[in-house]
């Protein structure tokens, strides 16, 4: 089963990288206001930030849209990652305590399994397995919870140094990227819905 959902995502991407992005303005609005997110979700969902891949989604039906809103997130995660490791490397050389440098390693540790399991929501997604896709996402929170308490952690022995910078770094996008997922999940609710044609959500299956 795996193998028809990976060479949909494949040929759904080639299609996207070859072809230019058809992008309705109006329709992002709409999925939004059902999200809840305002002028904010507009921006996140317009903004395909320079990104070859992004640039080349379509954001033209409520699929596409949710299948762009996964693509961010998933790099998101990804950039999140870099900053805590850039956080690690600076604090061998910046006084960053033993705990604190444990406790970074266990937050750039929960990214791994939580960029996998955003990963396998963009799998079900392309399957239009939308209650897997859901839960899939619903989990990779838990790692995130998981990091920011790691991340409410760090201080360094000394001021105004670049481990602090980092720190400062990783903190804001782990807390965007927290905001961002839950947008996410709820333009999922909208595509699962045939763009907000039903009121009721979907639910997850069990775990």
């Amino acid at each position: 089963m795996a193998a028809p959902i990976f060479s949909l995502a494949f040929a759904l991407l080639l299609r996207l990288t070859y072809a230019t992005a058809q992008v309705d303005p109006a329709l992002i609005s709409r999925a939004c206001e059902y999200a809840k997110g305002g002028p904010t979700c507009v921006a996140w969902l317009q903004d395909n930030e320079d990104d070859a891949e992004l640039s080349g989604i379509d954001r033209s039906d409520p699929d596409s849209i949710a299948f762009f809103s996964l693509k961010k997130i998933e790099k998101e995660a990804v950039t999140v990652s870099e900053a805590v490791s850039a956080k690690l490397s600076a604090g061998t050389t910046e006084d960053l305590s033993p705990a604190t440098q444990q406790g970074l390693a266990e937050c750039k540790d929960h990214y791994v399994p939580a960029v996998d399991l955003i990963k396998e929501g963009v799998d079900s997604l392309a399957g239009k397995a939308y209650p897997d896709a859901m839960k899939f996402l619903r989990t990779s929170t838990l790692d995130l919870i998981a990091c920011q308490k790691s991340l409410a952690k760090l201080r360094t022995d000394k001021k105004d140094t670049e481990a602090d910078v980092h720190a400062t770094d990783a903190i804001n996008r782990r807390d965007l990227l927290a905001s961002h997922v839950a947008l996410a999940q709820s333009i999922l609710e909208f595509a699962a819905s045939g763009g907000g044609a039903a009121a009721a959500s979907v639910a997850a299956p069990p775990s």
